[in-house]
């Protein structure tokens, strides 16, 4: 069962980035912070959507109420796997948080979301 789920997860997942990489190219027109967050809304949804019914995982966030209000802060996220990486970018509860990643993930999936975000490797 899990081989059938990781495959169909693939699909939607190889599938899905490419429609939706093309249907929201539009979004390259408007400023760059609306464009993060229409393409964090829908395509964030949109993987949350699979993760959740096709592979069963779910993302827990705790201490949300410990975020100051007004103001910049800095959220370190405790690297268990590479899913946060992904998730953080793309989470509505955030806004469009900016991204800063090591000098050797530019290239990698998760650099080039963040290089989307605005992350310039350091």
């Amino acid at each position: 069962m899990n081989i059938i789920r990781s495959i169909l997860f693939n699909i939607l997942f190889f599938a899905g980035s490419l429609f939706w990489s093309i249907a929201l190219l539009w979004t390259l027109v408007l400023p760059k912070k609306k464009c993060a967050q229409i393409v964090s809304d829908i395509y964030g949804g949109y993987m949350s959507f699979i993760e959740k019914h096709v592979m069963g995982l779910t993302f827990k966030i705790k201490g949300m109420e410990n975020l100051p209000k007004k103001g910049p802060y800095i959220i370190a996220a405790k690297h268990q796997s590479a899913f946060e990486t992904l998730k953080i970018p793309y989470m509505k509860k955030l806004g469009t948080p900016p991204s800063c990643l090591k000098k050797s993930s530019p290239i990698s999936p998760s650099g080039m979301v963040s290089r989307a975000h605005g992350a310039n490797p350091r």
